[in-house]
């Protein structure tokens, strides 16, 4: 560091280095599940008659692709672009989805968005029961 009257040099090497991003082989997910049982007669014994909810959820985890093509971040986009992003990215899920049990996955999920709109579109105002308000959000 060197003084010159009232101006001040800092000598600084800029240093850089590559972002760094963990990245799983292609396919890999984590799954979380949770499993309850509860005895429905003479709790808590099971040996009779007794009630199970299972509820899992599996998530993609981050590969090469992704980490590179989401490298500039998330927020570069406007709302709207991510929320059709992943609107797109569901319908898309579940096009697979009714194409392995047999059915066509694309018309479906096209008379599905055309009838959508004739059922939501002029109820946009008033609010329905739960059902209805996701059905909404996804196919709106």
């Amino acid at each position: 560091m060197q003084s010159i009257g009232k101006v001040v040099r800092v000598n600084t090497n800029d240093l850089s280095r590559k972002k760094r991003y963990v990245a799983f082989p292609e396919g890999s997910s984590v799954t979380a599940a949770i499993c309850l049982t509860v005895g429905m007669i003479g709790n808590p014994s099971r040996d009779f008659l007794s009630y199970a909810v299972n509820f899992g959820v599996a998530y993609n985890l981050p590969t090469v692709e992704w980490a590179r093509r989401h490298r500039d971040g998330f927020f570069n986009n406007t709302k709207a672009l991510r929320q059709r992003r992943s609107r797109h990215d569901f319908y898309e899920k579940l096009i697979v989805i009714l194409d392995s049990v047999g059915f066509n996955g694309m018309s479906c999920v096209a008379r599905a968005l055309c009838e959508s709109a004739k059922i939501f579109g002029s109820s946009q105002s008033k609010r329905g029961n739960m059902i209805e308000e996701i059905m909404k959000t996804i196919f709106r």
